[in-house]
């Protein structure tokens, strides 16, 4: 869960920013303070970051065989997730691309991890790159990018959300991960976008896949949501053979 601030937010609404602008403002001025930490992007803490990365990579895990996968991490920031996949061991198998908006903070991964390729974009304007030698990623993220709002309203980074998991979605093969704030709270903040579930699921049928999985069982408040291309039934473990008494 992200808190908000105002003063570089306050900025780009002036200017007439919308969502996307607003959101890099804002972590821009708190890298500046926090540097490269979960703080300095806006994160609580970093174990329950671990815990969203796990949530995210079982849409990879999912596959077990496949030797290369080719992965976009959309709004990587200073690269915390490649982090993750390199101490579990995961990263050799990954072909991996880093987007960000923030020349800034991309700067900062690049300087972190030399030898992974890093693009800076805005996806509704510039459109999403492709991956090296070819034209979609088999898996994409987009981890806390959909969380705040901040200062925009609710129909503003609703529309932001809608239109940006659309342009992600023409880049994915496999399947599309993102995490939103559920309604389903003790209380809900301003500045977050809490997008309750039943809206994200209708969306994604009507303009994405019906194939869709849901995860809130991981202790935080949100959900993170698994869109398949196609139907991921390895996912409900190996099938048994059986019949119905009575039926061919």
């Amino acid at each position: 869960m992200k808190e908000a601030s105002t003063a570089a937010v306050a900025v780009a609404v002036a200017d007439g920013g919308g969502p996307m602008r607003q959101i890099v403002a804002t972590i821009e001025q708190r890298f500046a303070t926090h540097g490269a930490t979960p703080e300095g992007l806006y994160w609580p803490n970093g174990p329950d970051l671990a815990v969203r990365y796990g949530v995210f990579h079982q849409a990879i895990a999912a596959a077990p065989g496949v030797p290369r996968t080719r992965l976009l991490d959309f709004g990587c920031g200073v690269g915390f997730l490649p982090d993750w996949l390199a101490a579990g061991g995961y990263l050799p198998a990954i072909d991996y691309t880093g987007l960000d908006a923030s020349g800034k903070i991309l700067a900062e991964a690049s300087r972190r991890h030399p030898r992974l390729r890093f693009v800076e974009a805005d996806v509704l304007a510039d459109g999403v790159p492709p991956p090296e030698g070819g034209e979609r990623y088999d898996h994409v993220f987009a981890c806390g990018i959909f969380t705040a709002r901040f200062l925009s309203s609710h129909a503003a980074m609703e529309a932001y959300v809608r239109d940006t998991l659309s342009a992600l979605w023409a880049r994915t093969q496999r399947c599309l991960t993102f995490n939103v704030m559920t309604v389903h709270v003790d209380y809900t903040r301003e500045d977050l976008f809490h997008w309750p579930v039943d809206t994200a699921l209708s969306f994604c049928k009507q303009h994405l896949s019906r194939h869709c999985a849901v995860r809130a069982d991981y202790g935080l408040w949100e959900y993170t949501m698994h869109v398949w291309r196609a139907p991921n039934r390895g996912a409900a473990g190996a099938a048994l053979p059986w019949s119905h008494p009575g039926v061919a």
